[in-house]
């Protein structure tokens, strides 16, 4: 399941298409509808822009270092934006996600996202493994 929390319908409409494509269900939602949902650990993807809220309240972005680790952990965050290059994994990394998507290609994205959802799980799959290993021993 995937979260897709813009503010930018369009964008939203056309993120949300993409992951589709690739198999999962998607919930769009408006940023601000985001920061209660992604609390509850029912996204595996989770997609955002970095903004900050007028109104004082948090945006999901904002929320994100409120996080406990292991919900953060348990989602694959990818920020949305004008100022990011697709795929860019240094700029991924400096705003603390997992991928970042340019806005001009929200529409065609599908190839990068699996790309680099495949190569996250080859990252993780050690800790994945450990995890899973401690849970069992210690019920």
């Amino acid at each position: 399941r995937a979260l897709v929390a813009l503010d930018d319908k369009r964008r939203a409409a056309e993120i949300a298409h993409c992951l589709g494509l690739l198999g999962y269900e998607v919930d769009v939602m408006s940023d601000s509808d985001g920061v209660r949902t992604i609390e509850q650990s029912a996204h595996v993807i989770v997609v955002m822009a970095r903004t900050v809220a007028e109104s004082g309240a948090l945006t999901c972005y904002q929320r994100l270092f409120l996080l406990n680790a292991d919900i953060r952990r348990g989602f694959f965050l990818i920020l949305v934006g004008d100022e990011y290059t697709t795929g860019d994994g240094v700029q991924a990394f400096v705003v603390h996600g997992d991928m970042v998507i340019a806005s001009p290609d929200a529409a065609s994205c599908e190839t990068a996202i699996r790309e680099r959802l495949i190569e996250r799980g080859r990252l993780f799959k050690v800790f994945i493994d450990c995890k899973r290993k401690n849970e069992v021993v210690a019920s």
